[in-house]
């Protein structure tokens, strides 16, 4: 009997499944011959199955480095009720029960372990004598610091690899990864001899769009009443926030539960299990909920806040149509949305290395400015973020807000002369609201302390709405004639190379407006 008819019976004997879905089989014809394998698959195309049939087919034990304790409790539970012997090792358990493991280590095929408990010295003793056929790691973004979930200790699974007197296969996983990300697992892992296979990132089923809504809650009520017969998720960038639209929609009577950081392991518990029965309807929660969840159904993602990547918009979105169904992905964006990322991104206590922590903070900004932008394009949403992962495409979707909105083109070169001005004149120093209030006339503390009361541009858009002139400004960074600089929490307005050409009047500046 060949691998290949082996596959198709574990296939159907340990996962019920008749036939293997895009890039499975694939995958795992590579793990079987020995070469290292970078496998970019979406969520709901089914990595597991990618490394789980390999383990089983192989002598030996497969090790699976896991960011998350729920996750690897949940796929070790699923994995035995299936027949399969799995157990996993994570922070909370106490020592004594990890050693337990380890001597009976020859009962388990795949023994799941945190990358924290991979890279502790104390736990070498147990680990390196083990016949490790293969080893995966889930969610191998987090090895690069321009994932959105960066953790430390996955770079230490390179020196692991290094101590073991027999190198195993190595398999990474993740559902995003942008070129530089993979470009980092691939070196920072140390993979040899790789096949790569990276699925495509098109979700056809998904129309994406985004409100800027005056009253985010009365608009996120509309969308969950009338919606009211469909599963959704409701992303909140902060625990506060979920905890307000949670209490928001139970004010409603909508059937709805909760799940953050800040709750403990029963209610989480409690939360996901209403939620995956279709008990309760609608989730509000923080990114912490949703990695490794397997439910089907789910009709509608909101984003209640700006996301912090373009990684974290398209995984979360993800967990939307994952059975073919049409499903909607609908962020609600406020002008406050940044300023909340910001100060989310600046909070890097976790990691020791300062060195480290500059670099992840400088790299979040770059990737905030990357999905600020993408709130304020008038181009094609899904082409904009299939870009973003290498994948390009120039027709429009039909399937998205900006497709489905008809725009106008508008010379907008001297309204652009005033504010490219007005940011010259304040000596690049200003925040965004800074230079509004400058151009609009308001004197404020900061103005007056700063004398731009003084300066020619001081009430030059009077006649302007605040929000009008917000949308122009907008309009300028998009188009690459501004730029925002993060420095001390603050978002400074500054010029770019295209600025001086527009200022001299040698350029004329069009922008799309509804």
């Amino acid at each position: 009997m060949d691998n290949k008819e082996i596959m198709r019976i574990i296939l159907k004997k340990y996962f019920g499944y008749d036939s293997f879905k895009k890039g499975q089989e694939k995958v795992i014809k590579a793990i079987l011959s020995k070469k290292d394998v970078l496998c970019v698959m979406p969520t709901g195309g089914g990595k597991s199955v990618c490394f789980q049939i390999p383990a089983l087919m192989l002598n030996g034990v497969t090790l699976v480095v896991s960011p998350l304790i729920s996750l690897m409790k949940e796929q070790t539970e699923e994995l035995n009720k299936k027949g399969i012997s799995a157990v996993c090792i994570s922070g909370k358990q106490e020592y004594n029960t990890i050693k337990r493991i380890f001597d009976n280590a020859d009962r388990y095929k795949i023994i799941y372990i945190s990358p924290e408990k991979l890279a502790n010295d104390n736990y070498l003793y147990y680990l390196l004598p083990l016949d490790i056929s293969l080893l995966v790691i889930d969610e191998a973004h987090c090895v690069s610091q321009w994932g959105q979930s960066f953790r430390p200790s996955y770079l230490k699974i390179k020196d692991f690899l290094g101590k073991l007197e027999k190198r195993p296969v190595v398999s990474a996983f993740t559902a995003t990864a942008s070129p530089a990300v993979r470009k980092d697992i691939l070196s920072l892992l140390g993979l040899k001899n790789t096949y790569t296979y990276i699925a495509g990132f098109e979700r056809p089923n998904l129309y994406y769009s985004i409100i800027r809504p005056k009253s985010k809650n009365k608009e996120l009520l509309k969308i969950v009443k009338y919606r009211s017969a469909l599963c959704g998720i409701i992303y909140c960038a902060t625990r506060f926030a979920a905890d307000k639209v949670y209490d928001l929609l139970e004010i409603n009577n909508i059937p709805c539960v909760k799940y953050h950081a800040g709750m403990s392991d029963k209610e989480r518990a409690k939360a996901q299990a209403a939620f995956l029965s279709g008990e309760k309807t609608v989730m509000a929660a923080t990114i912490a909920f949703g990695m490794g969840i397997d439910k089907p159904d789910i009709s509608y993602i909101v984003h209640y806040n700006m996301p912090l990547s373009f990684e974290s918009y398209y995984q979360e979105t993800g967990r939307a149509g994952r059975d073919g169904e049409k499903a909607e992905c609908i962020m609600l964006y406020s002008d406050k949305d940044p300023e909340t990322n910001q100060k989310i991104i600046s909070d890097c206590e976790n990691i020791k290395d300062r060195n480290i922590q500059k670099s992840i903070i400088q790299n979040n900004n770059k990737k905030l400015d990357k999905v600020y932008k993408f709130c304020h394009t008038k181009k094609c949403l899904r082409n904009e973020l299939l870009a973003f992962f290498g994948e390009y495409h120039f027709k429009k979707c039909g399937k998205c807000s900006n497709c489905k909105i008809q725009t106008m083109q508008k010379n907008i070169t001297l309204p652009a002369q005033k504010i490219l001005s007005s940011v010259a004149r304040t000596k690049q120093r200003a925040t965004l609201s800074e230079n509004i209030n400058v151009l609009k006339g308001i004197k404020t503390r900061y103005i007056a302390d700063n004398h731009f009361d003084k300066l020619s541009t001081f009430g030059l858009m009077q006649e302007m709405k605040i929000s009008e002139i917000r949308i122009l400004i907008n309009a300028l960074i998009n188009l690459g004639y501004l730029k925002l600089l993060h420095y001390k929490h603050k978002d400074i307005l500054q010029l770019t190379e295209k600025s001086l050409p527009v200022l001299k009047g040698e350029t004329t500046v069009y922008a799309d407006f509804l």
